[in-house]
């Protein structure tokens, strides 16, 4: 939620609208989460009451408060409610990693694999990798809010697939949430990998900017376009793919894609 200052919203704001505001630092108090959504207090105090029952969200006294006084009650983003999975899957490697809510990496590995392997083979060594990771933090499967992948290429992200990935051979069309089903219910999201890169920005350049372009150079070249703060994907998931465009200094050099021409054949 954004919001000029002393403008209200159009329509009441949701429980996950107010633990943003809470978890940016923006609205701290009861009080200021009513004045930032022109929300009721009982309508303050319901959001709140999901939130705190989650976990996600808990009342600490402020100490600072002067003595005499019944001190204030501070609302306080709780990174310790759970943990989120992450993997980045790619054609030579696919990196692991458990980050706490807040964004901290608490543990990570990288996975031995064969160049392009397909998801049959790719993805029961990325469930036991993130396991194995879970394990080593002695935090069992119901801590896990959420898994997130990210994969090169264009991407269906409502059904969390492949749509078309040059260097990915067979992963278009298969969805990758019902591998991780073994690790629990949390919700999968899958992302183009540079989308995801320029997501991660939310800690660096995103704080002081709301558009940015990041590009991504590696096995292939992509690029994760922000504007006005949201992620720019594109009617077919193809936004930033750059890499097979076709430019005169590459007119005649194969591309691994099998076509010529291409950016990421220069």
């Amino acid at each position: 939620m954004s919001l000029p200052a002393g403008a209200l919203p159009a329509t009441p704001a949701t429980a996950g609208e107010v633990f943003s505001l809470i978890r940016d630092g923006r609205a701290l108090t009861r009080s200021e989460v009513g004045r930032v959504t022109g929300l009721s207090r009982t309508a303050v105090a319901a959001r709140l009451a999901t939130l705190l029952d989650s976990g996600l969200v808990v009342e600490d006294d402020d100490e600072r408060a002067p003595t005499g006084g019944r001190p204030a009650v501070h609302l306080r983003f709780n990174r310790d409610a759970g943990v989120v999975l992450a993997g980045a899957i790619g054609r030579s490697r696919t990196q692991l990693g458990v980050c706490d809510l807040d964004g901290t990496v608490l543990a990570e590995r990288d996975l031995d694999q064969a160049v392009g392997p397909g998801p049959a083979e790719l993805m029961p060594l990325v469930v036991e990798g993130f396991r194995s990771l879970l394990a080593d933090l002695g935090r069992p499967g119901a801590d896990v809010r959420a898994v997130g992948l990210s994969i090169p290429g264009t991407v269906d992200f409502a059904h969390g697939a492949s749509l078309d990935s040059p260097i990915m051979a067979g992963w278009d069309g298969v969805e990758l949430a019902p591998y991780l089903r073994a690790l629990g219910p949390a919700p999968v999201f899958v992302d183009n990998d540079a989308n995801v890169m320029a997501l991660s920005e939310r800690r660096g350049h995103l704080e002081r900017h709301q558009d940015l372009l990041f590009v991504k150079a590696s096995t292939g070249i992509g690029v994760g376009i922000v504007s006005g703060g949201h992620v720019l994907r594109g009617a077919w998931g193809a936004a930033g793919e750059i890499g097979h465009t076709k430019v005169a200094s590459a007119e005649g050099l194969p591309c691994r894609c099998g076509d010529t021409g291409c950016v990421e054949a220069v």
